[in-house]
């Protein structure tokens, strides 16, 4: 037996040799434009308002005039006349009145109570693994950058924002290993230099990051230092 019909929102299908195949075709475009986003302008009232095209409403029950015999149907209004559509379970439905989304099964409920405040999020635990970065400038005597106590480290990177002037190398470590990092380093702009720690170094107290001239002193230069570290965070319970 031919189908005449889509299963899901009765939307008449072109028979073979149909005349006027744009009614057919404009009549399940309007469905669907009614339908798609369904979003209600309100679902008090029983009666039609004034309403212009593309209005939607759920109809009240006892309802009256163009919607009577409509109770709980959706209306819209297209041109110059009311369509209607029987809701089906499990669609879902925003109430533009009352700022509620809905879902029907049978009857349309608020996917949460109204008014209820929505439901705390939890904030998110802070990440493991941090980077704290400094702009050193050591002819100035300016910068300053720590690794941090109880932290363990995963290693430190830097970049030559301007040329260093004085030493013809210079060292990059710690307030107790001054070469820890690298020695021997590039003076010139745009140098890089990336010191994984191998293995990663658990500091149990605080190191300040030291930049040192391989041989006289700095006078000049700008030198961008990051640290890569790993700090467990506190509990949250209290």
């Amino acid at each position: 037996m031919t189908k005449t019909k889509t299963p899901l929102l009765g939307l008449d299908y072109l028979m073979p040799e149909q005349a006027q195949k744009h009614v057919t075709i404009n009549d399940a475009l309007r469905r669907l434009d009614g339908l798609v986003q369904l979003s209600v302008k309100s679902r008090s009232l029983a009666a039609p308002p004034a309403a212009k095209n593309g209005d939607r409403y759920l109809i009240a029950n006892g309802a009256t005039q163009a919607w009577e015999n409509h109770d709980g149907e959706l209306a819209f209004y297209e041109d110059t006349g009311w369509h209607f559509i029987t809701p089906q379970a499990g669609w879902l439905l925003w109430d533009e009145a009352q700022a509620v989304t809905l879902v029907f099964n049978g009857t349309w409920q608020p996917l949460q109570a109204e008014g209820a405040p929505p439901a705390p999020v939890a904030p998110a635990a802070p990440p493991l693994f941090t980077t704290d970065e400094a702009i050193f400038e050591p002819a100035r005597n300016r910068g300053s950058l720590a690794i941090p106590s109880h932290t363990t480290l995963l290693g430190v990177s830097m970049r030559v924002l301007d040329k260093i002037s004085g030493p013809t190398n210079w060292k990059l470590g710690t307030n107790i290993d001054k070469q820890r990092f690298g020695h021997g380093l590039d003076v010139a702009r745009g140098a890089t230099t990336r010191a994984p720690s191998d293995p990663p170094a658990v500091y149990w107290s605080s190191e300040n990051i030291v930049l040192t001239p391989g041989h006289g002193r700095f006078t000049g230069g700008r030198i961008a230092v990051a640290i890569h570290y790993i700090r467990p965070p506190l509990p949250s319970l209290s």
